[in-house]
């Protein structure tokens, strides 16, 4: 993809701009320019349908602007958007302003190879926010990834099995596309609720093994809930509906409040051998190695 800075160079080369007037029809085409490579982020991302950039993309919200990076933009976008929606972003000075104005447009600045590793993504970003001095960026996206300012965490399934040592929380909030505040809350031991985030147990300290604790003080059942495909085959067990609420929010891209997918589920689970969720997964209060066997 040709970013903005290449076309701008390109028309002046082209064009030899050493007069003002045509420096000033320039700046015109510029802000034309700009205007259409932006995009509501409040719509439909029909522009990356059927498409996973890798890069540097930009939010603007009136002067407030953003500088962000993912392993897949789309994902990415549709995360900052739900996140705005519901007034959660961690970015209070981007989620302010969104409250203030209620728009929103982004932009790909850079598209890059999805091989590209976590770090010199970051770096790339980086260079980014530097080129475009940008207001509204609160980390510094290298440190942020495993500074000397973070601290290490550590990934736990449900059942407590490890999984991988992270350099920081936002290291896997980055790399995994999730938030990173309920990593945090989830490994805080300050913090009496939360002790799962996103389908998973996070913790500052390593243990061999851990144990899950449902701190959430619902009165729902909290026995372990598995998902299978429509097929009859085992996707995925849960501890409680809450846990496996959030995880089908992440895997459908839910912008609205998780706790209605709890709902769903809950329902679903009433009558298992009729209902279906979303007409993508069959759920049972056991684990089958297929739902055909119950």
């Amino acid at each position: 993809m040709i970013t903005t800075e290449q076309i701008l160079d390109s028309f002046k080369q082209q064009w030899n701009l050493n007069n003002l007037h045509i420096l000033k029809l320039f700046t015109i085409f510029v802000i034309i320019k700009l205007n259409i490579m932006e995009i509501d982020l409040l719509k439909p991302l029909n522009d990356l349908r059927g498409k996973d950039p890798c890069g540097i993309y930009k939010l603007r919200i009136k002067d407030k602007i953003y500088i962000g990076s993912s392993l897949n933009i789309k994902k990415r976008l549709r995360h900052h958007r739900r996140e705005l929606l519901k007034n959660i972003h961690d970015n209070k000075i981007i989620q302010n302003a969104f409250n203030k104005y209620k728009e929103c447009v982004y932009e790909i600045l850079e598209l890059v190879d999805s091989n590209i590793n976590n770090l010199e993504l970051r770096q790339l970003e980086a260079r980014w926010i530097t080129k475009l001095k940008t207001n509204s960026n609160l980390q510094d996206p290298i440190n942020g990834i495993g500074g000397i300012s973070n601290k290490k965490i550590f990934q736990y399934s449900l059942s407590g099995e490890f999984i991988k040592e992270w350099n920081s929380a936002m290291e896997a909030s980055r790399e995994l596309n999730i938030s990173y505040a309920p990593i945090h809350a989830c490994a805080n031991i300050n913090v009496k609720q939360s002790k799962s985030a996103h389908g998973f147990i996070w913790s500052y300290e390593y243990f061999e093994k851990v144990e899950y604790s449902n701190n959430t003080g619902s009165n729902l059942k909290t026995e372990c809930v598995s998902f299978y495909k429509l097929s009859g085959e085992f996707v995925k067990e849960f501890i409680s509906l809450s846990d496996a609420a959030r995880w089908l929010a992440d895997e459908i891209n839910y912008d609205k409040d998780w706790k209605n997918l709890r709902s769903t589920i809950g329902y679903a689970l009433k009558s298992p051998k009729t209902r279906t969720i979303r007409k993508l997964y069959k759920v049972l209060y056991k684990k089958l190695d297929n739902f055909n066997n119950i």
